[in-house]
């Protein structure tokens, strides 16, 4: 086994490191400005919106949403916020944005809706076999 190193860093336990973990977690979670809720409630709001309709490539129904739902001089600082995180149309939103939420989380929120990536993929399927 090696030796540390003169001015090498200890090794942290499993709890310090849980520890740390969990106080990077809050941090990253406070520099945003919508809570997770309203951010859950605001990836619902777009699954639902782009099933019915694809996405164009712009942020008209997070804006929507937005407007709804925070004080209209708070809406441009989220937009930038959300185009900062890579967020620069709706369905990039979804993707993209708030990865401290949990991401992975976010995706399967609305039962049975599989993003709009899945389903332009679904669509593009189904008119390949009707040509058959």
């Amino acid at each position: 086994m090696e030796k540390q190193q003169e001015g090498s860093h200890k090794l942290l336990s499993k709890e310090e490191k849980k520890l740390l973990l969990k106080q990077w977690k809050a941090s990253q979670n406070k520099k945003h400005m919508l809570s997770k809720t309203k951010v859950q409630k605001l990836f619902h709001y777009l699954e639902v919106q782009l099933a019915g309709n694809p996405c164009n490539h712009t942020l008209h129904f997070t804006g929507q949403w937005l407007e709804r739902h925070l004080p209209p001089e708070k809406i441009g600082k989220v937009i930038a916020q959300i185009k900062g995180m890579g967020g620069y149309c709706d369905c990039e939103v979804l993707f993209n944005c708030y990865e401290t939420y949990g991401s992975h989380e976010r995706r399967g929120m609305t039962p049975g809706y599989s993003g709009p990536v899945q389903k332009e993929k679904d669509e593009a399927e189904k008119g390949d076999m009707e040509q058959l």
